[in-house]
């Protein structure tokens, strides 16, 4: 599997373990998070955070673009919802695309 760095915004392929995952454990594979608590009828349903992260490794399979961006959803009637791409800027129009489809799941919840 392909490692990768971000240089910016911008991946970078490279093939030191060591330079990959001391880059991997430090703080920089965040695109974006939104955190937010379900609530209908003044009932709260829960907590649900919608997270896009760098995932540093090739999670395609298809041999064309890699695809190194991951959004998913953990809580709420959406949670393990998950999208992947290949670019951060695809990884914030996904991020944004998520919060929407988490949006009309919730409205057509019959509470």
């Amino acid at each position: 599997m392909k490692m990768y760095i971000l240089e910016g915004k911008v991946p970078k392929e490279i093939n030191d373990v060591e330079e990959w995952a001391k880059w991997f454990t430090s703080d920089n594979r965040t695109v974006k998070k939104t955190e937010g608590t379900i609530s209908m009828t003044g009932t709260q349903l829960g907590n649900i955070t919608i997270s896009t992260v760098f995932l540093g490794m090739d999670h395609g399979f298809n041999g064309e673009e890699p695809v190194l961006f991951e959004t998913l959803v953990f809580g709420g009637p959406c949670d393990g919802d998950m999208d992947r791409c290949s670019t951060w800027e695809g990884a914030e129009k996904m991020h944004e695309k998520m919060i929407e489809h988490v949006r009309y799941i919730i409205s057509k919840l019959k509470i």
